[in-house]
Formats: C-alpha cells, sequence, structure tokens
C-alpha cells in the first residue's frame, strides 16, 4: 500500500493546465542551459573558482523559483502535476509542435553543452 495515494494533489498542482505546466517547464530548462553556459564560458577562461560556481548555481536556483512562482506553480507542485498528468500533457504537446519543437531544441542544446562540460572538465582535471 503507498501512501502517495493518500495524498490528495494539492490545490495549486489542479489549477495547472498542460500549457501552464508546458510553459513553465521551458522556461526552468532555458534557465537551466543559461546558468550550464555561463559555467562553460567560466571554465574556458580559466579564471574558475568554486565560490564562482556556488554563485552561479544560488543564482540559477533563485531564477528557478522565480520562473515557477511567475507561472503559478512551484518545483514540487510541478513535479506533482507532470507525475499525475503526464497523458494530458503529452497530448497537448502533440496538438501543439510548436512546443514540442522547443523542447527537442532544449534537449539538443542540453545534450551539447553537458558533452562540452564534460569535456572540458577531463581537459582541466590532474
Amino acid at each position: 500500500f503507498v501512501l502517495g495515494l493518500l495524498v490528495p494533489l494539492n490545490t495549486q498542482a489542479q489549477e495547472l493546465t498542460p500549457e501552464t505546466y508546458v510553459a513553465a517547464d521551458v522556461a526552468v530548462r532555458q534557465i537551466t542551459l543559461n546558468g550550464m553556459a555561463e559555467r562553460l564560458e567560466l571554465l574556458r577562461s580559466g579564471l574558475y573558482t568554486p565560490e564562482q560556481e556556488m554563485a552561479i548555481d544560488l543564482a540559477n536556483q533563485t531564477a528557478v523559483q522565480k520562473a515557477y512562482g511567475a507561472n503559478g506553480t512551484s518545483s514540487s507542485t510541478h513535479a506533482v502535476y507532470g507525475s499525475y498528468f503526464a497523458k494530458h500533457i503529452e497530448q497537448w504537446l502533440a496538438e501543439n509542435p510548436d512546443w514540442r519543437l522547443r523542447y527537442i531544441n532544449l534537449q539538443q542544446e542540453f545534450d551539447s553543452l553537458s558533452m562540452q562540460l564534460e569535456a572540458l572538465r577531463k581537459e582541466t582535471q590532474p
């Protein structure tokens, strides 16, 4: 028996729609990519310090929370909605190919930045 099944979906998650869910998700993913690009630039500059990386992480975390708030949700509520309504979100994306394309583009950028960061870290490790 799973306790999570007893917990009702919170009111904030019930107010989300597939469209607002996707808008928040795209905004958050873009912020994450911006932070990755900033970290990559910092590593390439040779001026990297752990404090600078922590500052980037903190700024991104703050921006992510603000993006969720601007879209009428929070990270936890967004996750709950995504779990409960995954099929609805997929259906909405199928009906809105421009948004699906945004996801594809964001994923490609994420993959590219991840590979660049990994390669750069390998180069700079002793």
